[in-house]
């Protein structure tokens, strides 16, 4: 009830509908800036719950990490909060994944890399107090846990290029876990459907094989593909089988998409 005292001339005038009405929205706004547990973590700006600049949440509001001395222990512990693996995590700097507004709330983070929380971890001034910009939001790449949706597609991004986000090694999700795909066969074809399951258009793709991303880790879901490029998801093409391969991740496949992006509808809008 402190959140409708009416304090000025102005709102003395008020209709009563109209002070209702912002009574209303003060008490949702402070209801909606407050719904976040003290110490919880959220990623940012990325393509999935797995990556993005790193929130926290101090006394109910969500605010950012600077990028300063932000290395791959900060990240393993941000993983590790979120309920994902920290097995070849990686780091991002420079709001990797965009810039921010609002609070930053933690800077010069010094984790072990052991912590079960960042809130835990070591940092060299007080929460608050930070010597950075939006420009230099901390992130991270968690690969593997945390669950995915059978049937799912991603990049996972190590080089940072102009191509950004349009390329990578595919990964795919199959018994809620993420996977790689392995370049016995690997084609234009094969490329083509990948780049369409993530919603580019168009006909030209560059295709990778041997780990050009990078070596993935954990399971191998898809061998020996033989799409026809008319297929709209990989795991409708011809294969060795789910979870069948006679190769190593030194054999990843990779992708780069090129055309319009990802599809839309008329009127969506999103951050890229």
């Amino acid at each position: 009830l402190q959140l409708c005292k009416l304090s000025s001339t102005r709102d003395l005038n008020m209709s009563a509908a109209a002070a209702l009405l912002v009574c209303l929205l003060a008490i949702l706004t402070s209801h909606a800036e407050s719904q976040c547990t003290h110490g919880d973590l959220r990623l940012v700006g990325g393509s999935g719950s797995y990556e993005g600049n790193v929130q926290i949440c101090i006394n109910g509001v969500w605010g950012w990490v600077c990028d300063n001395s932000w290395d791959s222990n900060d990240a393993q512990v941000v993983c590790r909060q979120l309920g994902f693996s920290t097995t070849n995590v990686v780091y991002r700097y420079y709001s990797y994944y965009g810039y921010g507004n609002g609070t930053i709330w933690l800077d010069y983070m010094y984790c072990g890399g052991s912590e079960t929380k960042l809130i835990d971890c070591n940092h060299a001034y007080d929460i608050g107090v930070t010597y950075c910009g939006y420009i230099e939001m901390a992130g991270v790449f968690c690969p593997f846990g945390g669950g995915c949706t059978a049937g799912d597609i991603r990049l996972a991004n190590f080089y940072t290029s102009s191509y950004g986000r349009s390329e990578g090694r595919v990964e795919v999700c199959h018994n809620n876990e993420w996977g790689t795909v392995c370049d016995d066969g690997w084609s234009y074809y094969d490329a083509r459907v990948a780049c369409k399951q993530l919603g580019y258009g168009g006909t030209y793709f560059n295709y990778y094989s041997y780990a050009y991303f990078g070596y993935g880790s954990g399971s191998i879901w898809l061998d020996d593909l033989g799409c026809s490029g008319s297929e709209t998801s990989l795991f409708s093409c011809p294969s060795a089988g789910l979870g069948n391969h006679n190769c190593g991740h030194y054999e990843d496949v990779g992708v780069r998409c090129f055309s319009t992006g990802p599809s839309c509808t008329n009127g969506d809008v999103r951050l890229w």
